[in-house]
């Protein structure tokens, strides 16, 4: 028995928690595999990042697995083959191959470093960084763009590498000691000395590089994975994407992620991480590669050149189908019997002239736009099948004219003849186009050509609109009576409605009258019903054309809205057309009963094997017939019937024809041309059948199958797409009317206006019975249609269509949330009057220069834009509003645009700021005052008022003074060349103003007013110490301006060089200096003179455009404060010394004779310079002070 102690002691020990068991160590990762080992013969255990494989797709497959296991990439650095001979070396061993006796040839070496290795152009970088620090050492340094990127390459100097070597063994011998090696290779030169067959084993020894082999120099692991390039297998699948029309990179990168899971790497075990960029690379990555791969798929960058090249290769893949191409360049790619200068591109395939044969009664031809990137109009003619519209032809014209759509029309009608058939249609339908109308009546005369009911409905509904048209109150009742003219069933009918429409009270609307006398009526057997006698003819609108418009546009080139013209056509003629040939194939084997569809017995046996809209539309036609009683049906003659009209309670009474062709007077039946419930009913209840109706009626191509599919099944590849319904409101058709009144910009007001004026001059054309006057408008209206071609901005030739804002509401998508962006305050830069001012180098002129980048292209840009003279502000048209424009100073280049809104950094001009507009002495018009010797009259300074024209005596006025306050308060001097001596070069008079007695070489600035045509200032601006010249144009409606100015200036100094030495060693070149552009039509004067006060403040001058009127204001109280009046306007001239009025003796004369300087404007008396009588009308006269001054 225990003690209590001993029992109190156990308590207590057994009371003790047992201590916690020590942490077991974590268990290991499991090792990563490493695939290439199954793929691969190691050469030992003590070896083992070397192996060998027989083939060498083996040895990339192996570096592949390498690669991806240790996220990096090896590029290939240096590669050497062996030629077999009796000169190859026999080896026993090599520095990556460890001998096992077995001797061997050397066939091909290939090392591969690693993406960190050596940089290759490291010496080129270093020579250009040199070069770039040697340019900065000089006075004026290059302003090239440079590509500031905070880390430069990846490459770090890596030594490690992969080697292969591809080797030939010769397994007959084999030798152990050197001298069994020495032995050995020369029984083996023997045995193929002898052309002994020897035992040949290819091997590819692969030597893999170890961690160590790194030495540290970079990081290791899943992390580099980001820096790997994208892999070949890759960027290969991803050119194949490309070319058969992925574009959006999302899509690519779910293609490529499927083909890297599923192809490259189908075991999940060896897929590489997501990490690794060579394989999943970023959007970015993705982005360029797809924009590369557009690039290498076209033939040249020409565009023109690419389509030649696939209009070639069309034409041998399918021989049957007609293309006609003719280049910008007047080059006629497939040979054709016309010719014309103008772009020209014309397509029918076997399988549309097929349709066109089978349906082409009734043609309907409408143009779509802004399908590529150039303003090309591309032309589809269309008939109405069986199963619905189909496109049998399409061209392509460089304009828009009627002689282009003619040879169009006539380039098919020649296909069709050359095929053995005569496409001679019975009707066209077409838009109210008077040039398509008169193609089609100068091709088809016997043809009926009518008016789309859409596109009048959609004209009379935009006229009748007009507020100033006066109808818009009594918008509705004016279109019932329209209508009731145009859907008039008969010819009575619609005499009636027309008198009608003329005895109704909206008719006492002088614009109404002169609207519809003159535009519609003349044309009335083209739109009303009552004149639509061709039975071909199975709708009155072009909606189907409409519709195939719309689903080429939308559904094959979403997305492209700056397509080429060879994507263009490569959709066109790969996608598109054959889509639509499968749909209508597809169609018609559907409705065929012998393919294995069975009809319902609740459809009649006469409706079996027929389109189907034909059957829907006779099965609802044939129940609606039930409604009519036997009664009301009775027989007429032989093969007419009279029916009575249950809903107008037996009033009204429709003839129902079936013999010889069948027609029914119902609006049903005029409108679609289909059996009507009154013709159902005739055949119910007087007993009749099916055939009773008209062989050409019941095998119509229209209301029949085509057996003619079986040919064309073999050519069909592309998936199947939906049918297209049309729609009531297409949104693509050009019309020629009078169009609503808009809202937007100035820009697109104005072009509006324009159209009217040009609807308003198409009226009054057939007004005109004057043969001069319309020779004499038709001549002028071409040279306006040549000056706007030239303005638009072209690419090879081609009209090239402005890429239109989008708004970021247009780009969001439906369901999508968005957040407000925060408002960004517009920041202002104010610019010092010192332009030296270290503090602000941005905004300064550095040694007289402008950091312009891409001058060049800015200047075609210019030269491209479209404009007008200043003298006809109608027709300008700034074409540069709201796009991206380069700017000079880096604050003022960033111009983002962010849902169509602009944000700039404006400059400040601290002169022009808070103008107020001092005025003007209350004197009469004789008063005269003189500026820096020039003598102004209140009229001139009444030029400057808004929106005069600025005359030259003012701009040379503020020349002199701007020159007079530089050269007095600066070292940068300017010299102001009046704007009289651009008169005298433009008759290359250039030794009448020579300047003698000035040295230019002391300025830094020449300034010139120059004015082109008389209707037009620009700014000459040369630059003395860099011999630039440059021609500051706000409105550059013509890029021969400036050349033309500059080609004078460049005569003049020669000519002044020749005779003074002044400058003779200057070798002048064009300049980079540009002008804002101006908004209106008057305000090239103000330019001028901004542009000049821009250079001198060391301002860019595109910079300064918002000043154009606060400039006016400038001027005027510079001229009223620094202008001096005669102290006796009516007795002292404007000479140096008034003779006059310094001496008491008055001439002989009681009343003095004055005379003008045709140069400076000074009154004179004939006394004060000492001639007789003032020249003749037609003589200039420059008074002394100006010969003394300019010579």
């Amino acid at each position: 028995m225990s003690s209590p102690d001993s029992m109190r002691m156990s308590s207590n020990e057994d009371d003790v928690p047992d201590p916690p068991p020590p942490p077991s160590p974590p268990s290991p990762l499991p090792p990563r595999p490493r695939p290439w080992t199954d793929i691969w013969h190691p050469v030992s255990e003590r070896a083992p990042a070397l192996g060998w494989v027989s083939t060498f797709e083996e040895a990339c497959e192996v570096k592949k697995h390498f690669e991806v296991f240790s996220s990096l990439t090896f590029v290939s650095e240096r590669h050497n083959s062996f030629p077999e001979g009796p000169k190859q070396k026999i080896r026993f061993s090599d520095s990556i191959i460890e001998g096992d006796g077995t001797p061997f040839f050397l066939r091909g070496r290939w090392e591969y470093s690693c993406m960190f290795g050596r940089d290759k152009h490291a010496a080129r970088i270093k020579k250009a960084v040199e070069e770039e620090k040697r340019q900065h050492k000089q006075d004026h340094p290059s302003c090239k763009k440079k590509n500031k990127k905070m880390q430069s390459s990846k490459k770090m100097g890596c030594p490690a590498k992969l080697h292969m070597r591809e080797v030939a063994c010769i397994m007959d011998f084999k030798a152990s000691t050197t001298y069994q090696q020495k032995r050995a290779s020369q029984r083996v030169k023997e045995a193929m000395a002898r052309g002994d067959t020897l035992q040949i084993e290819k091997r590819i020894y692969i030597q893999l590089p170890s961690d160590e082999d790194h030495k540290n120099v970079h990081s290791l692991g899943e992390v580099t994975g980001f820096m790997k390039p994208i892999n070949k297998q890759v960027s290969a699948k991803l050119d194949e994407l490309v070319a058969h029309g992925v574009s959006s990179v999302g899509e690519m990168r779910r293609h490529l992620k499927v083909h890297v899971e599923t192809v490259l790497f189908p075991e999940a075990a060896t897929r590489p991480p997501l990490t690794n960029a060579g394989y999943y690379p970023s959007d970015e990555t993705m982005g360029k590669h797809i924009y590369t791969a557009k690039m290498r798929l076209r033939y040249s960058k020409l565009d023109q050149d690419n389509v030649h090249q696939l209009v070639g290769e069309w034409q041998n893949q399918s021989p049957e189908d007609n293309f006609l191409l003719t280049l910008a360049s007047s080059t006629d790619i497939i040979p054709s019997s016309s010719s014309d200068a103008n772009f020209f591109f014309c397509h029918q395939t076997k399988f549309q002239r097929h349709l066109l044969h089978r349906y082409g009664n009734a043609c309907f031809l409408d143009a779509t736009y802004r399908t590529t990137k150039y303003a090309l109009p591309i032309f589809f003619l269309a008939v109405k099948t069986n199963v619905g519209y189909s496109v049998v032809g399409e061209f392509i014209v460089d304009t828009e004219s009627r002689a282009a759509i003619r040879r169009g029309l006539q380039t098919i009608k020649d296909w069709m003849a050359a095929d053995g058939v005569s496409w001679n249609p019975d009707c066209f339908l077409t838009d109210f186009c008077e040039r398509e109308i008169s193609a089609i009546e100068d091709v088809f005369p016997d043809a009926d050509t009518y008016l789309c009911d859409f596109h009048r409905e959609q004209a009379w509904i935009r006229w009748t609109s007009r507020v100033d048209h006066g109808v818009s109150s009594s918008k509705g009742a004016v279109l019932s009576l329209l209508r009731a003219v145009a859907h008039a069933s008969t010819e009575s009918e619609y005499k009636k409605a027309l008198q009608t429409l003329r005895l109704s009270p909206q008719w006492t609307n002088k614009k109404l009258q002169q609207w519809i006398e003159r535009t519609w009526l003349p044309h009335h057997k083209r739109w009303v019903w009552a004149y639509r006698h061709s039975d071909a003819l199975k709708a009155h609108t072009n909606n189907g054309l409409e519709s195939q418009n719309n689903a080429f546009k939308h559904k094959y080139l979403a997305e492209r809205n700056t397509l080429s013209l060879s994507g263009m056509l490569t959709a066109l003629v790969n996608d598109y057309l054959p889509s639509k040939m499968r749909q209508y194939i597809m169609a018609n084997a559907k409705a065929c009963s012998k393919y294995g569809r069975m009809y319902k017995e609740a459809v009649p046996a006469y409706l079996h094997d027929r389109p189907p809209p034909f059957i829907k539309h006779c099965l609802a036609r044939l129940e609606f017939s039930m409604s009519i009683c036997a009664s009301d049906v009775s027989k007429i003659s032989q093969d007419n019937f009279e029916v009575k009209s249950e809903a107008a309670r037996g009033e009204q009474i429709y003839i129902v024809c079936l013999s010889p062709r069948l027609h029914c007077q119902c609006r049903d039946f005029l409108r679609s041309k289909l059996p009507c419930k009154h013709v159902f009913a005739v055949l119910t209840h007087q007993g009749l059948k099916w055939e009773s109706l008209p062989a050409s009626f019941i095998h119509s191509p229209f209301y029949t199958l085509d057996d003619d599919i079986g040919k064309f099944v073999k050519v069909t590849s592309v998936e199947e797409t939906g049918v297209d319904i049309p729609t009531d409101d297409p949104s693509d058709c050009a019309t020629n009317d009078i169009l609503l009144p808009i809202r937007g910009t100035p820009l697109k007001r104005l072009a509006v206006r324009c159209r009217e004026k040009i609807c308003l001059l198409r009226d009054l054309t057939y007004l005109c019975n004057d043969g001069e006057a319309l020779t004499e408008m038709s001549d002028k209206l071409q040279a306006i249609i040549e000056t706007t071609r030239q303005s638009l901005p072209s690419d090879e030739g081609l009209v090239v269509t402005p890429t239109p804002r989008i708004h970021k509401r247009d780009k969001r998508k439906a369901g999508e949330v968005t957040t407000l962006p925060s408002r960004r305050k517009r920041q202002k830069v104010t610019v010092p009057k010192n332009p030296k001012n270290p503090k602000n180098p941005k905004n300064t002129i550095i040694d007289g220069t402008f950091d312009l980048p891409n001058a060049a292209s800015s200047e075609q840009a210019a030269a491209k834009d479209s404009g007008g003279t200043c003298n006809a502000p109608e027709t300008i048209q700034t074409r540069n509003k709201g796009r991206l424009r380069q700017a000079t100073l880096k604050e003022c280049s960033r111009k983002k645009f962010a849902g169509g809104r602009k944000h700039t950094t404006s400059i400040i001009i601290p002169e022009l700021e808070g103008l107020k507009i001092q005025p003007l002495p209350s004197l009469n018009d004789d008063n005269r005052y003189s500026v820096c010797g020039e003598t102004l009259e209140i009229r001139d300074f009444k030029s400057l008022q808004f929106p005069n024209w600025i005359n030259d005596k003012i701009l040379n006025s503020f020349m002199a003074l701007l020159s007079k306050e530089i050269n007095v308060n600066r070292s940068d001097h300017i010299f102001p060349i009046p704007s009289y001596a651009a008169v005298h070069w433009q008759r290359a008079m250039y030794q009448t103003w020579l300047f003698k007695k000035v040295n230019m070489q002391k300025y830094k600035w020449i300034f010139l007013p120059f004015n082109v045509n008389k209707s037009h200032w620009v700014l000459l601006a040369a630059d003395v110490q860099r011999g630039e010249v440059s021609v500051l144009d706000s409105l550059p409606t013509n890029p021969n301006t400036s050349i033309n100015c500059i080609k004078k200036f460049k005569a003049y100094m020669a000519c002044r060089s020749e005779k003074i030495g002044d400058l003779a060693g200057t070798s002048w070149k064009v300049g980079n200096l540009q002008s804002a552009r101006q908004e209106d039509g008057h305000s090239c004067g103000a330019f001028v003179m901004l542009n000049a006060l821009a250079i001198t403040r060391g301002i860019d001058p595109r910079s300064v455009g918002k000043y154009a009127k606060d400039m006016r204001v400038y001027v005027q109280n510079k001229l009223t404060t620094n202008a001096v009046p005669p102290p006796d306007q009516r007795k002292t001239c404007d000479m140096v010394e008034c003779l006059m009025a310094l001496s008491k003796k008055q001439p002989t004369s009681t009343r003095p004779k004055w005379v003008q300087c045709d140069v400076c404007g000074r009154w004179l008396h004939l006394y004060c310079v000492s001639i007789s009588e003032a020249p003749g009308e037609g003589i200039d006269y420059v008074c002394p002070v100006c010969c003394a001054q300019y010579a």
